[in-house]
């Protein structure tokens, strides 16, 4: 009888063993899982390490899906074990395992964001994946359809694209667009995809994704000598194995208290190969007309420290206390600057080289509001300056000295015609090598009629783009507010004892603009 209670026992306790096994082998198995994702990723690590001639980027993926593979499963092993432990409250073995199986998985997982580093363009494709998967739901069987086509078309151009993110996303769009044309006869799901994928730029893959960690890059920058254009060069090098996508918004460089502060217009992505060093040109305008531009080969200030403004949204402000704005005091600019695209006075000025981080968002988004003015103003004829027939130069130079104007203002500062005429000259006599007081009366008058004719221009674009306050009542007339700053130095040189024709033309450089607008000049001044 007790060898036979003896044996039932010795079989129970195998039982129990067995019943053991599965939590055991679990946790092992994500632990074998863990050591294949972090081979796979170091191969792919290690392809990617090589030369851009001799990588195998097909290699790589092999490497990734390998490491994706095994996470997964050291990802399920862990479920495994943990369902086992909490159907055993009591038993430590299990809860051990368990806690084991899931550093495991955790282990993998970082391992397979380090393969998806060598393989920028998979990771582009899982992140548009992972937004697609965020967008909203709906009961429409056609918009679940249509997610699982772009996840689809996201897999496959990694899967083509591996090394390339940007392709990634150029295949993502095209499929975008297919299916735009499709739902156009459907309301509901056009709806559904105007709200989840707007229409941005002509684009509608507004999906930012990340084709290595930019922490890992190193930034330096310097000066090129110059105040709007390309004003600075970025230099990143990447000292890593794996190829780093770095996305580059707008940024203000501050001054470094030296040099002058740059607002700086976004680039496209830029993908820098394994232990490479990539120059970038940045283009942008000077926010301090009393400063110096930094030399060329100058060093800027550490990237660490640029800012990335966001846009000015709001209609009414009130700054913080110890922010660094004080209330506007009498005898700053006689120009009143406004939060940008509005009516509404700033009332506020601050140290821009002190605050930068305060004043970038105002800087930032009066550029773009300036720029966009413009834009309309020449599509309507209604710009005439000395640069008209250079339209680039024109738009650097009406952009520029509009935006010293507001940042002047914003700063509690005077930038005035007077000054731009002194640096006009200044310029003129330069590049001529010439004294301007000793020049023949009409070119003396030529000059100072393109420089009236400048600002003119100058305060009327900041009107229109709600930068600068309107400092009179709207004429009568409809003609908008950069006319009547023409009319208003027609009007002076009338007043002066020039007949019609010559006050015309010191009053707009333009002959087609000038013929367009002769006649109401003369019935508005009456002579």
């Amino acid at each position: 009888m007790k060898s036979i209670i003896k044996f039932v026992t010795m079989m129970l306790a195998g039982t129990l063993l067995l019943f053991a096994v599965p939590a055991f082998s679990q946790g092992k198995a994500a632990e074998t899982a863990a050591k294949e994702a972090a081979a796979a990723a170091k191969a792919a690590a290690d392809e990617a390490a090589k030369p851009e001639d001799e990588r195998d980027c097909d290699k790589i993926a092999k490497e990734v899906n390998k490491a994706k593979a095994a996470a997964a499963a050291a990802a399920a092993a862990a479920k495994n074990a943990q369902d086992a432990a909490d159907k055993s409250p009591k038993d430590n073995k299990k809860k051990q395992d368990a806690k084991d199986a899931a550093a495991a998985a955790a282990a993998a997982k970082g391992s397979l964001d380090d393969a998806y580093k060598a393989a920028p363009g998979m990771k582009a494709a899982e992140d548009i994946k992972k937004k697609v998967d965020g967008a909203s739901a709906s009961d429409n069987s056609k918009v679940e359809k249509i997610k699982d086509e772009i996840k689809k078309a996201a897999d496959k151009a990694g899967a083509e694209n591996p090394c390339d993110p940007d392709a990634v996303k150029r295949a993502v769009e095209k499929k975008l667009e297919e299916i735009e044309k499709d739902v156009q006869k459907n309301k509901e799901v056009k709806t559904w995809f105007d709200r989840n994928f707007p229409e941005k730029d002509g684009k509608r893959l507004n999906i930012s994704y990340d084709g290595g960690s930019m922490d890992d890059l190193v930034f330096t920058a310097t000066g090129t000598g110059n105040t709007t254009g390309h004003v600075a060069t970025l230099t990143l090098t990447n000292p890593t194995g794996q190829p780093v996508t770095a996305t580059l918004d707008g940024f203000l460089i501050p001054s470094g208290g030296q040099y002058q502060p740059y607002i700086v217009q976004s680039v496209e992505p830029v993908t820098v190969a394994p232990h490479t060093t990539v120059e970038v040109p940045l283009t942008g305008w000077c926010a301090d007309v009393f400063s110096k531009p930094a030399p060329a080969g100058e060093a800027l200030p550490p990237f660490e420290n640029w800012v990335n403004p966001s846009p000015v949204s709001m209609t009414d402000f009130t700054p913080a206390a110890g922010s660094g704005w004080i209330p506007t005091q009498p005898g700053g600019s006689s120009f009143v600057p406004t939060i940008p695209g509005t009516d509404q006075p700033i009332g506020y000025t601050i140290d821009l080289n002190r605050y930068p981080a305060e004043a970038a968002p105002f800087l930032s988004s009066a550029r773009e509001a300036v720029a966009g003015a413009l834009e309309r103003l020449t599509q309507s004829g209604q710009i005439s300056t000395p640069f008209s027939g250079n339209p680039e130069k024109e738009q650097e130079a009406v952009i520029q000295q509009t935006l010293w104007i507001y940042s002047s203002a914003l700063a509690g500062k005077e930038y005035s015609q007077e000054d731009f005429r002194s640096n006009t000259i200044r310029q003129y006599e330069t590049s001529t090598g010439r004294t301007f007081a000793k020049q023949d009366e009409k070119t003396r008058q030529s000059v100072e009629s393109g420089i009236a004719q400048f600002w003119n221009t100058f305060e009327a674009v900041g009107v229109e783009a709600k930068v600068l306050s309107a400092d009179s009542e709207a004429p009568a007339d409809n003609w908008g507010s950069v006319v009547e700053k023409y009319y208003q130095q027609y009007a002076l040189a009338r007043g002066t004892g020039n007949n019609h024709d010559e006050s015309m033309k010191k009053a707009i450089l333009n002959e087609d603009l000038r013929n367009k607008w002769s006649q109401d000049f003369k019935n508005r001044y009456g002579k």
